[in-house]
This record gives structure tokens, sequence and C-alpha cells, in this order.
């Protein structure tokens, strides 16, 4: 017999947590219609016990599938710690060993669990949709108002596996000694913002009337995790189009067309022109580093190997490559504005 089913409670649990102050975790939950269906949000909540490792461990059976007799000298491997970040009392994110000893301080205010609670709309595909719908839009409102570019992501940015070697004294035997443990986490050096119970609210709340999420700065967050993940195709491509969309939005301002100059130009000549804006004399650094990200971009959408215009012996993207184009979209929002103010 079929039972009468009226709405969902819906669990919806992700890899990488959010961190929040003290409001959040006393907070009530927040209750809004929408779409001829009651909506209830619970706060985010950690549900993982402490030391939850986000990816298998490396067994002496699976070792032994390569090599028998490294299973059988080292049955113990060295153990591997579950690494997590969160947001020190100065707002800078710090990667921490996630032990009994350090969740009073860190861990207590780390969330990977957000339960929604949808009554009416037909069916269940409705009313996860739905869900799914609010979950997505309240990330992007997070990651970009709290700077935690990882909260709520499927996947653990740059912490892919347990890295596991064991030295070898000649090509066939093995010197007894291993070594365990994660490669490491990566944390764009910025200012962070534990997850309060308004930003939280106004993230709902933005959902319900659709209020666009800043495209730009969710687009950052985006490109420091594919950096952090090493997908270097994904962070080009996703940068460069994001610099494509600023210059957009920079010309629809002034009613200008871009048609015969390439996107150096656009910021430096036709802007210079138009505005009196150039990027290339107020901010060379950025110029050079627009340069590089285009050349970069153009490698290794084309299936060519990673190419940095202004220092070609890196093999990989420079040390402060985030940061760097954290400040060339901030110039660009400076730029728009300017443009925003002599239009009007």
């Amino acid at each position: 017999m079929n039972k009468e089913c009226v709405g969902s409670q819906i669990f919806l649990t992700f890899p990488s947590p959010v961190h929040f102050d003290e409001s959040l975790k006393t907070s009530p939950p927040i209750s809004f219609e929408m779409a001829g269906c009651n909506i209830t949000v619970w706060p985010f909540y950690r549900s993982r016990p402490i030391g939850w490792l986000p990816y298998p461990l490396l067994t002496s059976k699976a070792i032994a599938h390569i090599d028998p007799a490294l299973s059988a000298s080292w049955p113990r491997l060295p153990g591997s710690a579950a690494l997590a970040v969160a947001v020190d009392d100065t707002g800078a994110g710090v990667a921490f060993v996630d032990l009994e000893e350090n969740f009073n301080t860190r861990g207590q205010f780390s969330g990977d669990t957000l339960s929604i609670r949808a009554i009416g709309l037909e069916t269940e595909d409705q009313r996860e949709k739905l869900s799914a719908n609010i979950f997505e839009y309240l990330m992007r409102h997070i990651r970009v108002e709290t700077k935690q570019w990882w909260a709520g992501r499927r996947e653990i940015a740059n912490v892919p596996t347990t890295r596991t070697s064991f030295e070898m004294s000649t090509p066939c035997i093995y010197n007894g000694n291993a070594h365990s443990g994660s490669p490491g986490y990566f944390v764009h050096d910025t200012n962070l913002r534990p997850l309060s119970y308004n930003i939280f609210a106004q993230g709902l709340e933005g959902f319900k009337i659709s209020r666009p999420v800043d495209a730009k700065l969710s687009a950052l967050s985006d490109v420091i995790f594919y950096h952090a993940q090493g997908d270097l195709t994904l962070t080009f491509v996703l940068a460069c189009s994001t610099v494509e969309t600023a210059s957009n939005d920079i010309y629809k301002i002034l009613k200008k067309n871009t048609n015969g100059f390439n996107i150096l130009r656009q910021f430096t000549d036709l802007l210079e022109t138009t505005m009196n804006r150039n990027l290339k004399t107020e901010r060379s650094d950025l110029y050079q580093f627009l340069e590089n990200i285009w050349a970069a971009r153009n490698n290794v959408a084309h299936g060519a190997s990673f190419f940095w215009k202004s220092d070609k012996a890196l093999s990989a993207p420079p040390q402060h490559f985030t940061q760097n184009f954290e400040e060339l979209l901030a110039w660009f929002q400076d730029v728009e504005n300017d443009a925003q103010a002599k239009s009007t």
C-alpha cells in the first residue's frame, strides 16, 4: 500500500566544511514560502566524526597486489592524518590536523551537513531539485561573502589521496623505510570570515528573491579551487573567461564596441581613449600578469604544455597566482565603478 507523502526532509552532506561563528551554531532554522512549497533550512552542523578521512586508506592487501614482499615487510603503514581548514581569530585560513585535542578550538565550528525540509510540490524529484538549487546558491553566496573558497565543494581541494612511498636500496630490494602522509593543503592568502547567522540568512533571502551572486567573485573562488586541484586547463579557461566578462560589463556601460581590439588593448589603448584608464600604466605588474594568463590559456586549452610568458622556466603558475588574479579583478571592478559613475 502506498503511503501518503506531503514533503521531504533532505540532508545534504559534503566533504569540504564551512566554518562558522557561535551565532550560527545556536541559531534557529529559517522558514519561507516559495513556488507553492514551505521551505525550512537548518544551519550547518558537523555530522562526521573527529579524524574522518575523505579518501581511502592504503591497505597491506592493496600493496600486495603490486608486490607481496612489501605487504609482508610492512603490515602496518605509517598513519595519515585528516587535514582540514579553519578560520583563526585573525581571519586567516589555517590548516589543522583533525584530532580530538584540536576539536574545541577548530572543529566544533565546522559544518559538513545542511538539512532542508520541503513541504509541498507534487514529487520527490521536484523537492530534491529545489533543495539542490537552494544549496548551490547558498554555497556560492557563502564562498563570496566569507572567502572560504573550499566551502561546500563536492571534493576537497589539494588533498587528492594519501601519498605513500617505500625506499629501495637496489632496483629490486626495499631498504625498510616507508613514508606516508597527505600532500598538503592549499590556502589562498587572504582575509577570511567565519559564516555568521546574518550571512546565512542573507543567502536564503537572496535565493528567495533571485538576487544574483557576484559573478566575478564567485568565479574567483572557482579559479582558486581549480588551481588548488592542479587543473591548469580549467584554471586558465575560467580565469580568462572571467576577464572577458569583466571587459563586456565595462564596455556595455560605456556603450562602446570592442571589435578590432584584443583583450590586452581593451584594457589599455581603447580604455584610455574612452575613459582615461590604462592597466599597463596604472598597474604594469597586473598588465604583465594578464599577458601571462592569456598565453598560458592559449597553450593549455589546446593541449600544449604550460607556458608562463615572463618566466619560461616555470612549470606551474607562480606562487602568488591566485592573489594576483584577485587584484586584477579588483582593478576591473574599480574601472567598472568609474564607468558607471561617468555614465550617470
